[in-house]
């Protein structure tokens, strides 16, 4: 089996050479034999996380330079890859890093495979609000753009019904949507205190991406959060420590934005929820989150916030809550996918890939813009495998009215 390179060996050369070191004295510094360093800088073999960031700390250079798709040109200054990208519930980390690294070079093969196209649609609503138009502005657009509001949600027949009935429309106004819950092309599973959802602000491709290991209520919230972000297109983040004031600023917008679309405050006094200090009420609390299409902590907060939930009770119910998500965090896993029909392994990627990549993919290769081995990159999986994928027939909700297969042209 060949290995998928996710990093480009002309650009670990260039690192190198850059810092003014010499192949031997790069791998004694970093650890790293003579033999295994050569054959990472000849492509032959692909450099482990933990010899990457050796080799980082030796260059002097951030970790997402060695992810870099070419050197740089002589002069030009590196971007950080992610000023492109919006987060929500991101914190600083080396796999959070690789994972956006990843995803951004996933975006520029969609883009490559979309060039064929005479004319791209520039989708006008990236960058169409400002972000001082306050939340239930904000909420009020994504509503009338996606042709819906939360009582289209509440009356579809389940959580995964609603979650298709969004990622649709997303991927229908040309929002490419992926389930990501791995570190690049390793099967580490992403913790949700890491990372819960990012998009590439572009206005020819915008790309969300949300954790797989999120609740599927949240799934939801972070697709509509992340829409609130390509609407006021600014991202908020120029680091992933959380810096700057603005960025918090910027996050917290979109999170109201995404919280008025799903459960306005207006609404809240209505909401019958009783005795939340006793074990039954987290029971009733849970029942009463799913009807309404957030999850339980979602709506204990905005409970929280307009006074209807005492401080106090509200941290014990947060207590439990995340208690019991940690003890049903792989059944709840399991049970997605069963409810969603990904019953094999193809079916599980087109459900993490959507409808959007899967197109373009095949649009790309029909045309000759990228190849068989740039396709197995941007779909994840080896070249070999592709076709299989790609020609796979997968029906994501067999009741949602409109199923998704993977085979749509």
């Amino acid at each position: 089996m060949s290995p998928i390179h996710i990093t480009n060996p002309k650009v670990l050369i260039w690192a190198r050479e850059s810092a003014g070191l010499s192949l031997e004295v790069a791998a004694l510094e970093s650890s790293i034999s003579d033999k295994y360093l050569t054959a990472i800088e000849r492509g032959k073999i692909v450099a482990t996380r933990l010899q990457l960031t050796a080799l980082s700390k030796v260059y002097h250079r951030p970790m997402y330079c060695l992810y870099l798709s070419e050197p740089p040109p002589l002069g030009q200054a590196i971007v950080n890859p992610r000023m492109q990208v919006t987060a929500w519930n991101m914190h600083d980390s080396q796999d959070v890093e690789i994972l956006i690294r990843d995803l951004l070079a996933r975006h520029q093969l969609l883009k490559i495979a979309i060039e064929h196209r005479k004319a791209s649609t520039i989708h006008s609503f990236i960058g169409s609000l400002s972000p001082h138009v306050g939340a239930a502005t904000l909420a009020k657009s994504l509503v009338e753009y996606l042709g819906f509001d939360r009582f289209h949600l509440r009356n579809t027949q389940s959580l995964e019904s609603s979650f298709l009935l969004i990622r649709q429309r997303l991927e229908s106004i040309g929002v490419a949507v992926m389930i990501s819950g791995h570190v690049a092309f390793h099967h580490a599973i992403m913790p949700t205190r890491l990372y819960g959802s990012f998009s590439v602000i572009d206005a020819v491709l915008p790309l969300i991406s949300i954790n797989e290991n999120l609740s599927m209520a949240n799934w939801i919230f972070a697709m509509i959060h992340e829409l609130a972000h390509l609407f006021i297109a600014d991202s908020g983040l120029s680091n992933l420590g959380w810096n700057d004031s603005n960025e918090k600023v910027i996050d917290q917008l979109c999170d109201d934005a995404a919280s008025e679309f799903l459960l306005p405050s207006a609404e809240l006094e209505s909401l019958n929820i009783r005795d939340l200090a006793t074990s039954s009420s987290i029971e009733h609390l849970t029942e009463v989150a799913n009807q309404l299409r957030v999850s339980p902590q979602r709506l204990a907060s905005r409970l929280l916030e307009v006074a209807l939930l005492p401080e106090p009770i509200w941290r014990d119910v947060e207590v439990r809550l995340q208690e019991s998500r940690r003890q049903h965090f792989r059944v709840n896993r399991l049970d997605v996918h069963q409810k969603l029909h990904a019953n094999s392994d193809l079916d599980v990627r087109c459900l993490r890939l959507g409808e959007v990549i899967l197109n373009v993919t095949r649009d790309g290769l029909s045309s000759r813009a990228i190849s068989l081995t740039e396709a197995g990159q941007l779909l994840g999986i080896q070249p070999r495998k592709v076709q299989a994928l790609l020609t796979h027939t997968y029906v994501s909700h067999k009741s949602s009215g409109t199923p998704t297969r993977c085979d749509q042209h």
